[in-house]
């Protein structure tokens, strides 16, 4: 279910409503051993209900707050997912420095901790203490838990992409260092079981954590011992598969099914490469599946520092630009000319390669093949 509010598209997953009915079935149950409410079951229940969603509109407002902060930097938003776990927003681009991650990051629990300064002069009231009480722990919860996704663990990264100037060096580093947190909450809550405190919903919350962890880390994993240039990793511009700007949407269709690769570079006139056309741009067009002779020219990207790099960068200096633009290819660009191609699979396959060492110890460097699919 998506709705839009301030612009913003607002997906709630379906979890988003387990997670409502539980919250307004144990506030329920606490509002009803109040001794000092006296009303009916109907109205606790009511009570409760209205209670959730001004906790959940709390969740929501933190996330906004993420939203407006990076707005006002040019950063735009995608949208905004409500689920079980709390939310998240999405970005058309990751932030372009460690100062406007780390200002995007703190703008959630900053909001969360002033909603709670407002609600705590009005704590005689069960509801807004109730919110205080949420709004503190989730500002908390986020800021100092130095745990990816969390915006403490954004937070971290931030500072450690500022030391490294490596985004993936830097998320690499903190997804290792979540693990270890998140192994060390879960056992701190079965040692806080073993005596007897209510600790199990911090072993469940370590259990996500490492979940997520393991997922941030995947992406950029051995991200630091790759090899130092890509010159010698990259597809050579004489094995890359190309289509011409005059083509049709007809014909990049036959190359899509015919390869599967996520994108090809565009030749003009001359044979020199213009751009590249990629197939999540191209299959989103209502010609698509309709209009098969439709140009080629207006699904193309034309060359931007955004979608090349230089032969002479590190590899990990092509996957920070990946990252940072979320694009899956980049062409290899010389002096003007284009003189090879990169995708994200093929530096999936170089921390394939790094993950799973040759019987002598060392690894593989049997990573280049004419071209992978992105």
């Amino acid at each position: 279910m998506t709705i839009r509010l301030f612009r913003y598209p607002i997906t709630l997953h379906y979890s988003w409503f387990i997670l409502f009915g539980l919250l307004t079935w144990g506030l329920s149950t606490e509002f009803i051993a109040q001794p000092t409410q006296d009303l009916s079951l109907a109205a606790h229940w009511a009570l409760a209900a209205y209670a959730t969603f001004l906790i959940l509109t709390s969740v929501l407002l933190h996330e906004l707050a993420h939203a407006f902060v990076a707005e006002h930097y040019q950063l735009r938003v995608t949208g905004i997912s409500l689920h079980l776990l709390g939310g998240w927003t999405t970005f058309q681009k990751e932030c372009h420095s460690p100062r406007l991650a780390a200002t995007v990051a703190l703008a959630g629990p900053a909001c969360s901790l002033l909603l709670a300064a407002f609600a705590w002069p009005f704590q005689a009231d069960v509801i807004c203490r109730t919110l205080y009480k949420v709004n503190l722990v989730l500002g908390m919860y986020n800021l100092f838990i130095p745990c990816l996704p969390l915006d403490g663990g954004r937070i971290l990264h931030a500072w450690l992409w500022h030391r490294s100037g490596s985004f993936s060096t830097a998320w690499e580093q903190t997804a290792k260092l979540s693990k270890h947190i998140s192994v060390g909450m879960m056992t701190l809550a079965i040692i806080g079981l073993a005596l007897h405190y209510d600790t199990i919903w911090i072993f469940f919350i370590a259990i996500v954590l490492r979940l997520l962890a393991d997922q941030a880390h995947k992406p950029v994993a051995y991200s630091q011992q790759f090899p130092s240039h890509l010159r010698d990793l990259m597809v050579a511009r004489s094995r890359i598969v190309s289509i011409g700007e005059n083509q049709t949407l007809e014909e990049l269709k036959t190359l899509f099914l015919r390869h599967g690769y996520g994108a090809y570079p565009v030749t003009n006139e001359a044979g020199a490469i213009m751009g590249l056309v990629r197939y999540r741009d191209a299959q989103h067009s209502p010609q698509w599946m309709t209009n098969a002779h439709t140009p080629l020219s207006s699904f193309i990207t034309p060359l931007h520092p955004n979608i090349f790099v230089s032969p002479q960068v590190p590899l990990i200096q092509a996957l920070d630009q990946m990252i940072l633009e979320k694009v899956d290819q980049l062409l290899v660009m010389e002096d003007g000319v284009c003189v090879g191609w990169i995708t994200r699979s093929m530096i999936t396959r170089v921390q394939h390669a790094l993950r799973n060492p040759r019987p002598d110890g060392k690894a593989s460097t049997d990573v280049t093949q004419p071209i992978w699919q992105s």
